[in-house]
């Protein structure tokens, strides 16, 4: 609150305080004897030979002068006192805007996180309170601070129904752990180490329907506790066949500029153990030093000493996630070659082009926006894209010097109305040739650069899996197979950082295969 409506609970209880104070002062010195002999329980006067007992309501006084004392109303001051503390206690909740926490003490509220009522929605009102005291502490201060203790000691406990590692002890407790770990825990110190122990949450999202013999395309989901700066391998496999080799592979850092889910393809689900339960291992380490670079430009980082990441692992820690298997269905898609309109929206997605970054580790991205798919001519399409960066020499065949597979429903939000499903893109790891790019920014480079975009069939069936189950109205029926060719745009970053991938290659970036060479879309 701001202005008068921030003043407004003070200025009112300051005035009710007032005049509750002047009641209790007054029921405790205001009724005094002005040399009148009276019994101090009833207020009965004293004859003159009435002796030291009240003949109204029997009250023996021990000495004359108790008869001359003040007579204090202490009924009528405990009640001004209750009233002027629980007057407090509401002016102080309305000056925070009605919220009732901000009285509870710390210790009481850190063990109401139990009873939290936190939701997919965000957090509960426990947590929103912790998180206010807490950011009003030095971040990474003092390591006694009790407050930190006691919420390291309740994350690392849980509650009922909400062990470290389930879903509803993210919901409950994974916003407060992050905030502790974000800013006011050292890395190495007991607290954070515990912290860093946390087993992560991990979530594999599924289509509503899928046909059982194909390839699944899936998203994982990572939350994790670790200290800032660190790199994980995941690797899944059935928990039922651990002489398995890992299925999927891929790294994860948590010092991302983007944070996103990580797109995959699971085995078809005619192929899976009956269980259903995958583990999802991760292996730990620092982040390689280069990135303390990253540091100093203003990324909000706890470690500020330099990793290591030739040594050992930090931890593996394993989560197992239960799948059910998609409802067996049948898409039937007609390949459509597009028109010049469509082509020009498809090209337009991409009108950002390549983006460099000098001298960093990973200089190279590409810029694109989807909202042109989203044309009402392209009702009922699905794009499944393969972007490719081409130098065409003046003399010699093209090459390919960056491929990056992209996926989109296409269809309209307000298409899905009533179905529960959000329209939704994905993309996987680009693979990319760094050197050759870099001749892409080269004044005495004379190759002509273009941007191709073709469909692919088996991108765009992975758009499927962000829509409702098959036999909605809003079903595409088609998928976009033509190809355009477009220049590359180009622009140099001077004034910014490159992007921090949060997933990639365990084994490296990647070269693009030849162009002529079948795509992989798993």
């Amino acid at each position: 609150m701001t202005g008068w409506a921030a003043w407004q609970p003070w200025l009112i209880g300051g005035l009710a305080a007032s005049l509750l104070l002047w009641y209790i002062v007054r029921s405790l010195f205001a009724d005094r004897a002005r040399g009148r002999r009276r019994c101090l329980r009833c207020g009965q006067e004293f004859a003159p030979e009435q002796g030291l007992t009240c003949t109204e309501c029997g009250w023996a006084a021990r000495h004359e002068r108790d008869l001359l004392r003040t007579r204090r109303h202490w009924g009528k001051a405990v009640l001004g006192l209750l009233v002027l503390l629980g007057s407090a206690v509401v002016v102080r909740i309305m000056s925070e805007g009605g919220n009732p926490l901000v009285v509870v003490p710390d210790r009481p509220l850190v063990w109401m996180l139990k009873l939290d009522p936190a939701g997919i929605s965000g957090r509960g009102p426990v947590s929103a309170e912790l998180q206010r005291r807490l950011l009003g502490r030095d971040r990474a201060g003092d390591p006694t601070e009790p407050l930190v203790a006691r919420l390291v000691d309740a994350v690392t406990a849980g509650g009922p129904g909400a062990r470290p590692g389930s879903e509803e002890w993210r919901l409950r407790y994974g916003g407060i752990a992050s905030d502790v770990r974000n800013g006011f825990v050292d890395a190495e110190s007991p607290l954070g180490v515990r912290l860093a122990s946390l087993p992560p949450v991990i979530r594999i999202d599924l289509p509503a329907a899928w046909p059982s013999d194909e390839a699944i395309p899936a998203r994982l989901d990572l939350s994790e506790w670790w200290p800032i700066g660190t790199e994980a391998i995941v690797e899944c496999r059935w928990r039922d066949r651990p002489e398995e080799p890992a299925w999927m592979t891929v790294g994860f850092r948590n010092l991302a500029s983007i944070e996103r889910r990580h797109q995959f393809m699971l085995p078809p689900a005619e192929s899976w153990p009956e269980s259903g339960e995958i583990v999802v291992s991760c292996r730990t380490r620092s982040m390689p030093p280069r990135w303390n670079a990253l540091r100093a430009s203003g990324l909000p980082l706890v470690e500020e000493t330099e990793v290591d990441a030739s040594g050992p692992p930090r931890a593996a820690l394993d989560g197992v996630v239960v799948l059910e298997a998609p409802t067996p269905a049948t898409f039937e898609l007609e390949p459509w070659p597009g028109d010049p309109a469509a082509d020009a929206l498809v090209a337009a997605v991409f009108d950002a082009g390549l983006r460099h970054w000098p001298g960093t580790p990973r200089p190279f991205a590409i810029r694109f926006d989807l909202r042109p798919l989203s044309h009402e001519s392209l009702e009922g399409v699905l794009f499944g894209l393969v972007v490719e960066i081409i130098e065409q020499p003046i003399e010699g065949p093209e090459v390919v010097h960056r491929r990056t597979r992209i996926w989109s429903p296409g269809t309209r939000s307000d298409q899905l109305a009533g179905t529960g499903r959000g329209r939704a893109a994905g993309w996987t790891i680009s693979e990319e040739s760094i050197d050759g790019l870099a001749r892409a920014f080269d004044p005495g480079n004379d190759s002509t650069w273009i941007m191709r975009i073709r469909g692919d069939e088996g991108l765009a069936r992975r758009g499927l899996s962000s829509l409702s189950v098959a036999g909605s109205d809003a079903m595409p029926t088609r998928w976009w197979s033509g190809s355009v060719d477009r220049p590359l745009a180009r622009q140099t970053v001077s004034n910014g950082r490159a992007f921090l991938r949060m997933w990639f290659d365990p084994d490296g970036v990647k070269a693009p295969s030849p162009a002529e060479a079948p795509v992989d879309t798993d």
